[in-house]
């Protein structure tokens, strides 16, 4: 930002009104001439738009009138505004106080205007509204704050994927204390409800609490109570000011903050999972918040779910080596759903009798294979027919594995019946598991129960990994459009832009054309369809080689590579073709067109991407100014 003055102090031999309103008159900044007793003489006209206030209204008046402190007023005396102060050439940040009381953060440089005797006639001072440098700031802040937390969070899940093969109570300490510490609270509790009891399973507390593992309280003493109404999460940020405040828990505890989820194993109840604290929240609770304690419940259930289901091992002697192989190999914590009904598929087809395994998951554009041998393998990639889905109630199961099998002739083109079950965990409905057994006595009286055990532990595993791509989608995607965000977009080019030096990597910075007239005049919903349409427009046009994504607002940004700028520079004119091509319409029927403008550079070999990005805001600015709705491009040569 440039500096409100150069020079801090006005020397002068001889000048007038006439002369100093010429000179000040249509500055951008607020200037205000006082005389030495601090008298208002003059401001200039943006000093009447910001602070409101005629000329006539304000003339005479003591400048106390204009802030918003008069601590500041006069501390701004005595170092600032007086006959004797030395001069000071910083700039400060006070509050001022407009004429319909708007109070706003001025960046204020003041100095003394003096004669050539060095005499003080008066002192000037020019103020500039600053407002939204600093909301843009708090909103930076709040950003960083959010990302910083979804950071910890994820983490926190890593970490516990990591935890698998140690015991469970080492597991639940870890997290409770983990995320007691992300949630800022006082205490963590994991509680056991059987009926009306409620007991304490393992907690946490940042200091003495007088909590015992194994203590036991009525339920309707805790607020746990609550969240088991609530069916899946319950939080409160001030229990004193809400209307649960007579609720025992309250008068017996003053615990001011408090949310919890319900923590299920095996498909049935097992308790909660809670964070209080005897002072209310200084951030409320968030739906991310919620999404996060009742993920990191359903993580504990699953958990304490795989303990019970490794203890029935023992009983199950000849499924114990593919099982525990299994869970080995699904251990990994990058492991895709994909992946994890590959590793089951590889492992499984080789301990059961079967002439076709496969697993299918649930998909936007169905329930597609995802992993498939022997008479299953052509199927992989395409999606079942509805009527070979099982419709079953396997999903609420008390225990997560197949008990509901179905017999169809219809997935292969021979008439060897196969056997079709659903795939389902603590509720959750993921995929179906087809088996094609080569002998049915076999498979009744070895294979099925091999198959519900290790499908238990798919299950378990595919609804992890699909939690872990619901986080990494919402930590990488941009919600309203689709497209990767901004961190994941710059991520994407730096790794692209260390690859293929034979084919260099272009890129290209749009910007929706008077994105802010659209809103105005058809609507943010109509504003949100634009940026939706034009993301479509850039992956249908540019294909899935191109890196598309959101910087923010109405700013997109797009990787290509091509051997030639001219290349990259016709595929993105035939983007803007087909985006200027697009009838909008708003809510109320009205008809629009919008363009974009954009800058294209190619990143060079000593570049990184935040340079070519440089050069590309340059050309942006190039292209709004030549007329908009065209796309700008530096053509270096390649080197």
């Amino acid at each position: 930002m440039s500096s409100l003055f150069e020079e801090t102090t006005f020397v002068v031999n001889e000048w007038t009104e006439e002369f100093f309103s010429t000179l000040i008159a249509h500055l951008p900044d607020a200037v205000v001439f006082a005389d030495r007793e601090r008298r208002i003489d003059f401001v200039n006209d943006r000093f009447v738009e910001l602070f409101g206030y005629d000329f006539d209204e304000i003339a005479g008046r003591k400048t106390r009138k204009l802030y918003a402190d008069p601590k500041d007023y006069e501390e701004a005396g005595r170092q600032r505004f007086n006959n004797r102060v030395e001069i000071r050439d910083d700039v400060y940040i006070l509050d001022y106080r407009t004429k319909n009381g708007r109070v706003f953060p001025g960046e204020t440089c003041g100095v003394p205007v003096r004669n050539a005797l060095g005499e003080t006639l008066g002192f000037v001072g020019v103020i500039r509204d600053h407002t939204t440098v600093v909301k843009r700031d708090c909103e930076l802040r709040e950003i960083r704050d959010t990302l910083r937390r979804r950071l910890a969070r994820t983490q926190l899940f890593y970490e516990l994927s990591t935890r698998e093969s140690e015991p469970f109570d080492e597991v639940v300490c870890f997290a409770l204390e983990t995320a007691c510490k992300l949630f800022e609270a006082d205490v963590a509790i994991l509680s056991k409800i059987d009926g009306s009891s409620y007991q304490i399973v393992d907690y946490w507390s940042r200091g003495h609490v007088g909590l015992e593992s194994g203590a036991t309280f009525e339920l309707g003493q805790t607020y746990c109570s609550l969240t088991l109404e609530s069916g899946s999460v319950f939080c409160v940020d001030h229990m004193g000011e809400s209307p649960h405040a007579a609720h025992p828990c309250y008068e017996h505890f003053a615990l001011e903050s408090y949310i919890g989820a319900v923590v299920e194993v095996g498909g049935e109840l097992f308790g909660t999972l809670n964070f209080s604290s005897t002072s209310p929240r200084e951030r409320p609770y968030s739906k991310a918040d919620e999404e996060f304690i009742k993920m990191l419940a359903t993580w504990l259930g699953l958990f304490a779910t795989r303990s019970q289901t490794e203890e029935q091992l023992v009983y199950e002697h000849e499924a114990m080596t593919a099982a525990l192989d299994l869970q080995h190999k699904l251990q990994s914590s990058d492991l895709t759903q994909a992946d994890t009904a590959k590793v089951f598929v590889d492992l499984v087809s080789k301990v059961v009798d079967v002439n076709g395994l496969a697993v299918a998951l649930h998909e936007e554009e169905g329930v597609v294979v995802a992993a498939a041998c022997g008479s299953f393998t052509k199927l992989v990639g395409r999606a079942l027919p509805n009527q070979l889905v099982p419709r079953s109630h396997s999903a609420h199961c008390k225990r997560a594995s197949l008990r509901s099998w179905q017999t169809s002739r219809d997935v292969r083109s021979h008439a060897d019946p196969t056997r079709v079950a659903e795939l389902a965990y603590s509720g959750t409905r993921l995929g179906v598991l087809l088996v094609a057994p080569a002998r049915q006595s076999t498979f009744e009286s070895f294979d099925r129960n091999v198959l519900e055990l290790t499908a238990g532990m798919l299950s378990a595993r595919l609804l992890i990994a699909a939690s872990y791509e619901r986080v990494h989608r919402e930590a990488t995607t941009d919600a309203l459009t689709g497209l990767a965000n901004r961190r994941e977009t710059l991520r994407r080019l730096e790794q692209a832009s260390d690859a293929h030096p034979a084919l260099p990597l272009h890129l290209a910075l749009l910007d929706v054309d008077r994105f802010k007239q659209v809103n105005d005049t058809y609507g943010h919903s109509a504003g949100d369809r634009v940026l939706q349409r034009l993301a479509r427009t850039l992956q249908r046009t540019l294909g899935n080689s191109a890196i598309a994504g959101r910087l923010g607002g109405e700013e997109f940004v797009v990787g290509l590579r091509a051997l030639q700028i001219d290349a990259a520079l016709e595929a993105m004119n035939a983007a803007l073709e087909t985006f200027s091509a697009v009838k909008f319409t708003d809510d109320k029927g009205n008809h629009f067109s919008v363009t974009f403008s954009a800058g294209l550079t190619r990143v060079g070999g000593q570049d990184t991407v935040y340079d070519a990005l440089s050069r590309a805001d340059e050309l942006l600015y190039r292209a709004k100014r030549s007329g908009r709705a065209r796309v700008i491009s530096d053509g270096l040569p390649l080197c």
